[in-house]
Formats: structure tokens, C-alpha cells, sequence
């Protein structure tokens, strides 16, 4: 089993009773939350915990290469994470881990492990069902990349190696949040996950539905609203758009309005 590191931001004196986990998507790790993690403890008086996918941050990678591993590979560690806690969690997950957390949504039904209870999900600029395919396209033009052949099949695929590439990608237009809050949480991703939601994932029925919200960039270089609108309605989410932020939400000068507006809503769910 894999060594998974979390990041713990707990508050001396927590004002509300159900924790926050936050999971980060492709290409990043736990600490790309740093910001709205500590907004959220040292703020609003949530306990707070943000997890690195396997191979990511500071979490073991036993396949030796990160292009071992499959989406099935980053569900289920988030089942158990879920599951560690021991009680209701509001899980906010950030790009193609909505999609994983709409999975431990299906796999309760056939799971061969059990998984914790989820009371909230929140969805941060969203992976759409249909998949990477399209950000896929639109980035080889815009960077004049060939297809995935660029690398090696064996070695992670990373397409931000340059902070000018990186900030178009996952920053608002015009955000001068320096180098050193946010570049360091970007890293490389396993090709087969890529390759895995190129085209999408099929949405299989759900048990249950949790309270769900989705939170999108104003500005996403990765995907519009009307790509993500069909996951809005599948979880009966109401959306709100982040202002002046783009696709890395957490990542950039939209981390404390996200931080703001995940608390409005988790607290009203409180009342």
C-alpha cells in the first residue's frame, strides 16, 4: 500500500464539526493548496487536510515510474483518505479528481474495500466527462507540441516545465502572483492516467448524492462552463465562477475568494 502524504492545518479551537479534505488533480500535489488551506483553518476555523496523490509531493510511487500508474490508482487511495478521517468528510476536489471522487460516488455499490461517508463535495474547475481531449488539443497548438510522443513513453509526462507556459496555463491573464507561491506545487503526471482520460470517463449511476457546489475559474484555460455543465447537473450542483482566477484556482490570486466561498457554503449546510 502506499505511503500518502497529507498536509494537517488544524485550528486551536475549530469552529465546525465536519473536517475538509482537499485533493489535488493532474500535475500537482498537496501543496498547491497551501494557500486556501490556511485561509480556511486560520480564518474560518476549519480542520483541514490536503493529500498528495501516489507518486505526487511527498507520497511513496512503489511502481518505480509514474506512468505506471492508472486513474484506478489515484481512486482509491482517495477512498481510503476519505475513510482515515472516521467521520463525514466535505471533500473539495480540484480538476480530474472531481472525476475521481464522482467514482467513490459508484463504487460503493461494487467497492472490494469500504470507503468513508461523504458529506459535501465540492468541485474546483472540474475535469468534464468528455475528458482531457479537448485542453489536450488546444495546448499542442498553442505551445506547437507534437502529440504525446514528445517524451519517452517511460517517464512522466510534464508540459510545464517553464513558469511563461505554466502561468498562461494555470493562472488568470494578468495575475502576478510571484514564482514561489504557486510553481513549485506543478510536477509531472503518469502518461497512462493521460492517455486514461484523453477521452473521457462514462458517468455510472450513483447510490448517493451529497450536497455538491462547483467552483470554476473566470478565466480556465483548460475548459469552458458548457463542457462541465453536463457534471453540474449530474451532481445537482449550483456553479459559481472564482473571479480573477484561472484553471489552478488554489494556485494563483483566486485562493482566499475560493477559500471564502467554499466556507459560505460548507456553514450553510450547518444551518
Amino acid at each position: 500500500m502506499e505511503s500518502i502524504e497529507r498536509l494537517d492545518f488544524v485550528p486551536d479551537a475549530p469552529r465546525h464539526a465536519t473536517p475538509i479534505l482537499l485533493q489535488h488533480g493532474l500535475f500537482l500535489c498537496a501543496a498547491a493548496w497551501e494557500r486556501t488551506a490556511r485561509e480556511l483553518c486560520d480564518v474560518h476555523g476549519w480542520r483541514v487536510y490536503a493529500a498528495s496523490l501516489p507518486g505526487h509531493g511527498g507520497s511513496s510511487m512503489h511502481k518505480n515510474d509514474l506512468s505506471f500508474y492508472n486513474v484506478e490508482d489515484y481512486v482509491n487511495p482517495l477512498a481510503r483518505q476519505v475513510l482515515k478521517l472516521k467521520e463525514p468528510v466535505a471533500l473539495i476536489a480540484h480538476g480530474a479528481a472531481a472525476l475521481f471522487a464522482r467514482r467513490l460516488l459508484e463504487k460503493r455499490e461494487f467497492a472490494s474495500h469500504e470507503i468513508g461517508e461523504l458529506a459535501a463535495l465540492g468541485m474546483v474547475a472540474p475535469l468534464p466527462p468528455t475528458g482531457l481531449g479537448a485542453w489536450l488539443g488546444a495546448y499542442r497548438k498553442r505551445h506547437r507540441l507534437h502529440a504525446l510522443t514528445k517524451r519517452p513513453a517511460a517517464n512522466p509526462e510534464r508540459f510545464f516545465d517553464s513558469e511563461s507556459r505554466a502561468r498562461g496555463e494555470w493562472l488568470a491573464p494578468g495575475d502576478a502572483t510571484p514564482k514561489g507561491e504557486w510553481f513549485d506545487a506543478l510536477q509531472g503526471e503518469s502518461r497512462q492516467v493521460i492517455e486514461q482520460l484523453d477521452r473521457g470517463i462514462k458517468l455510472l449511476d450513483k447510490r448517493f448524492s451529497p450536497p455538491a457546489r462547483m467552483f470554476l475559474a473566470e478565466h480556465d484555460a483548460w475548459f469552458d462552463r458548457a463542457a462541465v455543465e453536463p457534471l453540474a447537473r449530474d451532481m445537482e450542483a449550483e456553479i459559481e465562477v472564482v473571479p480573477g482566477s484561472g484553471h489552478g484556482v488554489m494556485l494563483g490570486a483566486g485562493a482566499v475568494e475560493l477559500a471564502r466561498r467554499i466556507d459560505a457554503w460548507l456553514s450553510s449546510l450547518e444551518d
